[in-house]
């Protein structure tokens, strides 16, 4: 009995456990990595536009008007 007892509450301290990491995941799953648009910043002021993008580098960019050769993991910062 005692040890019956016991398998529940690991069991359940388990799935507890479990189901808080998949809750604190830091990287939400997304759709695949995408190009940059940069058709939608006009000059002058494409850089000056503040919209924080992950790039594939793992680097956060002021927007998706990079300058480097990187797809877009996710929108905000990495």
């Amino acid at each position: 009995m005692a040890l019956a007892t016991l398998c529940w509450a690991l069991l359940l301290l388990v799935g507890t456990f479990a189901d808080s990491v998949k809750q604190t995941e830091r990287w939400p799953r997304a759709a695949a990595p995408r190009t940059p648009n940069c058709a939608r910043y006009h000059l002058p002021g494409c850089f000056k536009n503040l919209d924080p993008v992950c790039g594939s580098d793992l680097s956060t960019y002021s927007n998706e008007k990079t300058g480097q050769d990187i797809k877009i993991i996710r929108d905000g910062p990495c």
